[in-house]
């Protein structure tokens, strides 16, 4: 070989060696660390449920109480049951009486209330909770772009990466 030539081959292998990525040097497994050239936030949105506590007033009509009809027509059937007879009989009247008038006292106070529409109107508060859904954007992570093996190449992060991003190494064959 004639020194031109050898000269020339010299030249050529530095020039190839020169510009082969200084990643080549790299084992397989082995964490180095790789320029980050772009990073672009991701964002998403959720639905998120969000409840609350409704009230409101309503009138009512508070109407007679057929309970209190009922203890009323009660006692004042005992009393007249209690005006007759005399021993066993008279406590059998009573008894007979109180039964009777606590039933026409409740019918009398029931269908009072019902046919006259008396009583008094009164607020009565109501309250329920209804549930609601807000949508919300959030921060799913972090598009990277970053140079390695004279490539740019791109991943997904969940937090902020700074200026360089740790890598791994993967070797594999080309078929």
């Amino acid at each position: 070989m004639s020194t031109r030539t050898a000269v020339l081959t010299a030249a050529l292998l530095a020039a190839a060696a020169s510009a082969a990525p200084a990643e080549a040097s790299h084992r397989h497994g082995e964490v180095v660390r790789a320029r980050v050239i772009d990073v672009r936030p991701v964002h998403g949105y959720e639905e998120i449920p969000v409840e609350r506590n409704v009230c409101w007033q309503e009138l009512r009509r508070r109407g007679p109480d057929p309970a209190a009809g009922a203890v009323a027509g009660a006692i004042v059937g005992g009393v007249i049951g209690n005006q007759f007879g005399d021993g066993r009989g008279q406590r059998a009247l009573t008894l007979a009486g109180a039964a009777v008038g606590a039933a026409v006292g409740h019918e009398i106070g029931r269908n009072h209330g019902r046919n006259h529409g008396r009583g008094r109107v009164v607020p009565v508060r109501r309250c329920e909770v209804e549930v609601h859904y807000e949508t919300r954007e959030v921060l799913v992570g972090y598009d990277v772009a970053y140079r390695y093996g004279g490539r740019v190449r791109h991943v997904r992060m969940d937090e902020y990466p700074g200026r360089f991003i740790d890598v791994e190494v993967q070797v594999r064959p080309l078929r």
